[in-house]
């Protein structure tokens, strides 16, 4: 689905996606991908979001977010309780939803220029 090439000021835009990829700033993307403020990697840590521990999320925890929104796939997995108390500890806000649904929030909360982070399985 294409949701659009524009989002402000916002570093990276996501433009399209689908069940095997996701378009950023006109780059086709078929692994996992973690987009902070000024930072893209793809792929990133592990393959499957039902993997990630704590320490998986270091990084993402030293950039300090506002948010961190992350797309699971095709469906929506929830994050382990210890995984979830780490970010309240940061005091980051954690959304997990499918990943359409996280491409088009990452977009919204980007383009208010809100400080997101974006986590996003294919």
């Amino acid at each position: 689905m294409h949701i659009g090439p524009s989002i402000g000021d916002a570093h990276f835009a996501i433009e399209a996606y689908d069940a095997d990829s996701i378009t950023i700033n006109q780059m086709k993307y078929s692994d996992n991908i973690l987009l902070l403020k000024n930072q893209l990697a793809s792929p990133w840590v592990r393959k499957s979001v039902v993997d990630l521990v704590a320490d998986d999320f270091d990084e993402i925890i030293s950039a300090k977010p506002q948010t961190l929104i992350v797309g699971t796939g095709s469906k929506h997995i929830f994050f382990s309780s210890e995984i979830m108390a780490l970010f309240q500890q940061a005091r980051i806000g954690l959304e997990t939803m499918t990943t359409p649904a996280a491409c088009r929030t990452y977009n919204i909360l980007a383009s208010e220029g809100r400080n997101v982070a974006g986590l996003f399985f294919i």
